[in-house]
């Protein structure tokens, strides 16, 4: 089990994933809400190792191609990236 203020910031970055980037298109279905959970903890540790705007991008954008086989959204990943950058972490080491 992960602390409180990681558990926080693990909301509030799956938020980002699910309704900023959302790469296959899931943000309205309640079922798949945990579709992007794998990827909440790996972005939570890039964000305290203090990852600029573009590693952050970079990342969203291998994650759909190498990880998804999509062709990647330069823009989503981007505007995801900007969130996730500007979250005021909890848990911040």
């Amino acid at each position: 089990m992960r602390p409180p203020a990681e558990q926080a910031d693990g909301r509030a970055i799956r938020a980002i994933l699910l309704d900023v980037w959302d790469p296959i298109g899931v943000a309205g279905i309640p079922e798949t809400q945990d579709e992007y959970d794998a990827y909440i903890w790996p972005i939570l540790a890039l964000l305290q190792q203090g990852a600029s705007l573009a590693d952050l991008t970079g990342h969203l954008l291998s994650i759909a191609v190498e990880d998804m086989g999509l062709p990647g959204n330069r823009i989503s990943a981007g505007a995801a990236a900007q969130a996730l950058f500007d979250l005021p972490l909890k848990s911040r080491p």
